[in-house]
Order: C-alpha cells, then structure tokens, then sequence
C-alpha cells in the first residue's frame, strides 16, 4: 500500500529528473532503504518500479 500511495509522487520524480520529491515517495524510499540494507536499486529505479508496478 505504501508504494501504491507513493505512485503520482513517483511520476512527479521522474518527470522532474529527481527534482521534485514528494512526501509518499520520500517515504516509500526511506522504508525501501530500510527494509534493504545494501539497496539494490537506485531512488531512480525505484520510482520507476513504482510507477510501473502500482
């Protein structure tokens, strides 16, 4: 649901070439950063699969 949440602000980081990063994104990467210790995709990639996936 968190990455779900995060979608429109995912599209708004990308369309912004990672100028604009909202609230549920910002969130959505600090739980990612959390949850993986060694982060296997970049901020980037992650919107991306947000944006994608949900």
């Amino acid at each position: 649901m968190l990455f779900k949440l995060a979608k429109a602000n995912a599209l708004a980081f990308i369309g912004s070439d990672g100028g604009t990063r909202g609230a549920q994104f910002e969130q959505a990467v600090r739980h990612y950063h959390a949850t993986y210790i060694s982060p296997l995709v970049t901020d980037e990639q992650l919107a991306l699969t947000i944006a994608n996936g949900f």
